[in-house]
């Protein structure tokens, strides 16, 4: 990631987009029935030069009318590849989050990288060259502006062109969620769980908070050996002394005494004892 930051960080592209759309729904905010289609062809020149092919048909279908049940199928599916050099990994293809495959992380269905050189430790998202995705969903009304919504979302990332061998990290999550109907603001609330999911994939939830609290809880760790180290200084009475010369920092003026210990008194700014504090070289 960090080589990939350096290579492509500055890139520019242009890219040129071709496309066919066809769009019959009965509400654009709030579809009962109808379609809507698009098929797209990306070339990009520049630093980046790639083409992209893609596909997204949504179906909606008005059941028991007198109840107004609609069931919802959409399809998606789209490849990518380099004309030269590679992909980067801001062009490359992830699923994943509320948008695509609820229930998983956002973007963790996809081929994985380790941070670690020997392969072990955790995984991060490297992104693919070919995906699919299918959502199916069925929404009841419970009173105006309010539905209730069951559905199923199922996906896969190849990591080539074309490449159609989903078993390494195909996905399919189930949930229920609520549609708050509010005209010029629908609101959308889901719950989702996995049926079956990548190996290294996490599932949606607060998993960067959980993270930057293990780090912060190894920081505090540290803090507690560290004070427990000038505890026992302290007692000892080797706080200010050592075992042989060392250098001693003034922390008001930056003199340093090299010594065994630290003088009584600063001969730059005699500032006591207390303010001196071993020299440590960080650089």
């Amino acid at each position: 990631p960090g080589g990939e930051d350096d290579k492509y960080g500055d890139a520019f592209e242009a890219v040129a987009r071709f496309y066919w759309s066809r769009t019959q729904l009965d509400n654009f905010r709030t579809p009962k029935s109808g379609t809507r289609s698009r098929v797209f062809f990306d070339l990009a020149s520049g630093d980046n030069e790639y083409w992209r092919l893609g596909f997204s048909h949504r179906n909606y279908f008005h059941l028991f009318k007198e109840y107004n049940h609609v069931l919802m199928l959409a399809l998606r599916a789209e490849t990518i590849d380099a004309l030269s050099d590679e992909v980067p990994i801001y062009n490359r293809l992830f699923l994943g989050g509320p948008k695509s495959i609820r229930g998983i992380e956002y973007r963790h269905v996809s081929p994985m990288v380790s941070r670690n050189k020997d392969g072990g430790g955790d995984y991060l998202p490297w992104g693919g060259q070919t995906l699919f995705c299918l959502n199916v969903e069925y929404t009841v009304p419970i009173v105006k502006y309010l539905r209730i919504a069951v559905f199923s979302d199922m996906g896969a990332v190849g990591e080539d062109e074309f490449d159609f061998d989903f078993s390494d990290n195909f996905a399919w999550t189930a949930g229920v969620g609520f549609r708050i109907d509010i005209p010029s603001f629908p609101i959308r609330i889901d719950f989702a769980a996995p049926i079956k999911k990548p190996d290294e994939a996490e599932e949606e939830g607060f998993h960067d908070l959980a993270a930057k609290f293990r780090l912060v809880a190894g920081v505090e760790k540290t803090h507690e050996e560290r004070y427990n180290r000038i505890l026992k200084h302290l007692q000892e009475g080797n706080t200010f002394k050592g075992e042989s010369p060392l250098g001693w920092k003034c922390r008001n003026c930056g003199h340093v005494h090299f010594g065994e210990e630290a003088p009584e008194l600063c001969p730059t700014c005699a500032h006591p004892k207390a303010y001196f504090e071993r020299r440590v070289e960080n650089y």
